[in-house]
């Protein structure tokens, strides 16, 4: 047996539309979307949006995103604004 993947849920917070849109415009494409939830993808990088709302553990959650070239990311994002 191997394990195939692990996806974290990530918390949305109070605005989940704005929170999807968010992640959308960096430029994660969506897996599937259901009942408040929406996988999000973007090359190896997956996580599970959740429509959930804790302060405490949204102010304590930290993701790390891996890029082959940093500059390259950089002013992809800010070509994004």
């Amino acid at each position: 047996m191997e394990i195939l993947s692990s996806k974290p849920f990530i918390p949305s917070g109070e605005n989940f539309d704005l929170a999807k849109s968010f992640f959308l415009a960096l430029g994660f494409k969506t897996e599937w979307e259901q009942n408040g939830l929406i996988s999000l993808k973007w090359g190896a990088c997956e996580f599970i949006l959740q429509k959930f709302d804790n302060k405490e553990f949204a102010e304590n959650l930290m993701m790390s995103i891996g890029v082959s070239n940093l500059s390259e990311f950089e002013m992809e994002l800010k070509e994004k604004k």
